[in-house]
């Protein structure tokens, strides 16, 4: 498709999920056919406000177990990724996230 600037742009697909060595499994959880599902859905809403509204209702903020403290950091917490499957949400990782 062309952007406003009438360059040509390739139109966004479904990337590959995350792999084996993936510590959630996300793959497992969550199938080609639900993915394609929550990759329409976002692409769908078209508003950049909205899309955003989408992202950050599927982050929720976590608490690190474990934590190296680098003196004068403020960082201190960690967002997890989850997509609603069914009405239930299912926990992903960011690769994965991402790539759908």
């Amino acid at each position: 498709f062309k952007s406003k600037s009438k360059k040509i742009v390739k139109a966004k697909s479904l990337q590959p999920p995350c792999g084996e060595k993936c510590r959630i499994k996300c793959a497992t959880k969550v199938n080609e056919e639900e993915r394609k599902l929550l990759f329409t859905k976002f692409w769908d809403l078209k508003d950049i406000n909205r899309q955003r509204d989408f992202i950050s209702k599927c982050m929720q903020q976590v608490n690190p177990k474990y934590r190296y403290v680098r003196p004068g950091s403020k960082i201190n917490i960690n967002h997890a990724f989850y997509v609603d499957v069914n009405n239930v949400k299912v926990r992903v990782c960011k690769y994965f996230f991402k790539q759908t």
